[in-house]
C-alpha cells in the first residue's frame, strides 16, 4: 500500500442517529474515492464511540487496500439497533453518497 499523501481533501456529514449527531468524515485522493474515513459520534463516550471509531478504521483499511466501497456501503446498510438503523448503517449510506457526490463533482471538473 503506498503511503498516505499528506494532504487530502474530503467532506464532513454531520448524520443524526439513534444515539445524537454522528460526524462522518469522508477524505479523498485524486485518483480515489473514499480513502479514509473518520467517525466521531457527537459527545458519546464509552462503547458506542470505540464502536464508531473501529468502523471508521476498519473502513478505511477496507479502502486502502483497494476493497469496493460500494460492496461496503451495502454489507453496512439495513443494520439495526434497538429498533432503529444503526451507525453502521448510517455510515454505509454515507459512503455511497459521498461517492455519487464526488462523482458528480469531478465530471462538472472534466472538460466536456
Amino acid at each position: 500500500m503506498p503511503d498516505r499523501p499528506e494532504i487530502l481533501e474530503g467532506k464532513t456529514y454531520k448524520v443524526a442517529t439513534y444515539c445524537g449527531s454522528m460526524y462522518i468524515t469522508i477524505n479523498d485522493t485524486e485518483n480515489t474515492i473514499a480513502y479514509e474515513i473518520f467517525v466521531t459520534l457527537g459527545k458519546a463516550g464509552g462503547c458506542a464511540k470505540a464502536m464508531t471509531e473501529v468502523i471508521g478504521r476498519l473502513t478505511s483499511n477496507w479502502l486502502q487496500q483497494e476493497g469496493e466501497a460500494d460492496a461496503l456501503a451495502d454489507a453496512m446498510r439495513g443494520i439495526n439497533c434497538n429498533g432503529q438503523k444503526s451507525c453502521a448503517h448510517h455510515i454505509g449510506e454515507c459512503l455511497r453518497n459521498h461517492k455519487k457526490l464526488v462523482l458528480e463533482e469531478r465530471t462538472k471538473k472534466c472538460p466536456s
